[in-house]
């Protein structure tokens, strides 16, 4: 959204150096229910900046000298039970990306890990102050909301031992999240309000936010209700292309990786057909932790979970499209 060069230079909260930013306390009690919590413009300075592995061993490990991030996970795990009693769904995996670099492509296996889970609460309880903030003092802002499934008792009435394979099926049976100026329920997150407050630097909506928060903080103009929603609907296109883009740089580096490995068969488990006029469906590699659309010689009535081994058998490099067959 933002030119790299101001997002990593300007913006970007680094070690050693000073930013603005804008920060909240928040009081738990010992269930992780919010009880207190005050959101203040501040200025901040990294003292230095941690991997996920090494965040992880501070969790683990505990240093006398070092166990704030060892605390602070301790209470965000309450918290995120707390939100699991008011039926909040994790749909924790691995997760398969891809990286490019100079024309190589690597495959990296993202695992769930103590950090990685802090990091994610920390997030969720970031944008449940923000609205209850927005809330209390009428801020018009672009909250997420999600209504309760209507199939919601049959949620845990499928079991599979591959965790992408139910919580693919888990995802099916959610309603869509949507962008409300009105505050509802966050089914999935088990929140009454939720908004989406911690990347300013790539989304819109989350500067808008931050706009309001800090207008509200300085006491200076806000943006009418009617004015978000006219953002919102201006910059709906740009994100839809934006999503676009990215899928279709996705589909290429997918097609390059497959296409280098056409003579391996691969193990994969069908989630749900996608258009099957044209036997496209989806499907879960296994090997690579990863969901992906692939088009198949034949389609036939599969269960969700059935698995299918399968090698490429076609090559259309003209439109970059792969055929792949059951073996």
């Amino acid at each position: 959204m933002l030119p790299k060069r101001l997002v990593e230079n300007v913006f970007s909260l680094k070690s050693a150096r000073v930013s603005s930013a804008l920060s909240v306390f928040i009081r738990l009690d010992s269930t992780g229910r919010i009880i207190d919590y005050g959101i203040h413009k501040s200025i901040v300075k990294p003292k230095y900046n941690l991997t996920y592995d090494e965040a992880d061993d501070l969790i683990d490990y505990a240093p006398p000298q070092e166990k704030e991030l060892a605390l602070l996970s301790l209470l965000l795990s309450k918290r995120r039970q707390f939100r699991q009693s008011n039926g909040a769904i994790f749909l924790e995996q691995s997760q398969g990306r891809f990286i490019v670099n100079n024309e190589q492509i690597d495959l990296k296996i993202i695992d769930q890990s103590p950090s990685r889970r802090l990091v994610s609460e920390c997030m969720i309880l970031f944008g449940t102050v923000i609205a209850d903030y927005a809330i209390t003092n009428k801020l018009p802002v672009p909250y997420r909301c999600q209504g309760e499934t209507h199939n919601s008792l049959s949620l845990n009435s499928f079991s599979s031992e591959i965790s992408a394979v139910r919580n693919s099926f888990v995802k099916q049976n959610l309603l869509k999240a949507t962008t409300n100026i009105y505050p509802k329920r966050h089914f999935s997150l088990g929140l009454d309000a939720y908004v989406q407050a911690t990347s300013p630097l790539r989304r819109y909506s989350d500067l808008i936010v931050h706009r309001q928060i800090i207008s509200e903080l300085d006491n200076t103009s806000l943006y009418t209700e009617s004015e978000v929603v006219e953002i919102l609907r201006e910059i709906n296109r740009p994100q839809q292309q934006a999503i676009e883009i990215m899928r279709e740089d996705q589909s290429s580096v997918l097609f390059n990786w497959f296409l280098s490995r056409r003579s391996v068969i691969w193990k994969t488990y069908y989630l749900r057909g996608l258009r099957l006029k044209e036997k496209l469906v989806l499907l879960y590699f296994e090997t690579l932790e990863i969901e992906a659309a692939v088009n198949l010689i034949e389609v036939k009535d599969w269960e969700i979970g059935d698995r299918l081994d399968i090698r490429i058998h076609h090559i259309d490099n003209e439109h970059s499209k792969m055929i792949f067959k059951i073996y």
